[in-house]
């Protein structure tokens, strides 16, 4: 082919490249190694069907919270006099939120 008859975007190569950019939603609870899976959005060739992005959480570990299963666990350590008249403090969340806890 001719490099006048050519495409000037692509160049002759019939494919381009692009960035897209997609937004991922993680519901809450979403276990470890969990895949979220998005049909027809990997590259895409001439002739070819385009393949599947897969996305693979992948579980960050934090200095307070532990994950039981669906649920996050923070331990606290209390003294036997906290435990017997009472203490109160302050948690802040994951999302910057601040409770305070009483007994």
């Amino acid at each position: 082919m001719d490099a006048k008859d050519k495409c000037k975007t692509c160049k002759g190569n019939r494919v381009l490249k692009e960035r897209k950019v997609i937004e991922v939603q993680v519901d809450k609870g979403a276990p470890n190694k969990n895949k979220i899976t998005y049909p027809g959005e990997s590259d895409e060739a001439p002739g070819l069907q385009p393949g599947d992005l897969i996305v693979i959480l992948t579980e960050k570990e934090h200095s307070v919270y532990k994950r039981k299963k669906a649920d996050l666990v923070m331990t606290k350590t209390i003294t036997l006099k906290q435990a017997l008249t009472g203490f109160s403090f302050d948690i802040t969340h994951l999302d910057g939120s601040t409770k305070i806890i009483k007994s």
